[in-house]
């Protein structure tokens, strides 16, 4: 039942199937397919580059401001400690970029 439904369905699509390919080339239904679904396919190896990018996303921007914080500490001493509120600001800032590369 469901094979059968399945392949009336691609057959109205092959019937109009019409290139949105934005080069403007014209390719075969088989072809779109194939390059539609390795685009939006979703598997373990994409699953962990996107884990991956949005640590990067956080761990830099904390590093960076620990490191800024500690040549500021050594620098121009104050009462509260520079490393600290640069880490966390850094990581604030990295937790709002890895959120807005999750949105995309």
């Amino acid at each position: 039942m469901i094979v059968a439904r399945r392949q009336r369905y691609l057959k109205v699509l092959k019937k109009n199937y019409k290139s949105d390919d934005p080069s403007g080339t014209i390719i075969d239904f088989k072809t779109h397919k194939r390059l539609h679904d390795r685009r939006n396919s979703r598997t373990l190896w994409n699953g962990m580059v996107a884990v991956c990018l949005a640590a990067w996303a956080i761990a830099l921007p904390a590093i960076g401001g620990a490191l800024a914080g500690r040549w500021l500490d050594s620098h121009w001493p104050a009462v509260i400690s520079w490393s600290l509120t640069l880490m966390l600001a850094g990581a604030a800032l990295g937790v709002i970029t890895a959120w807005r590369l999750g949105r995309q």
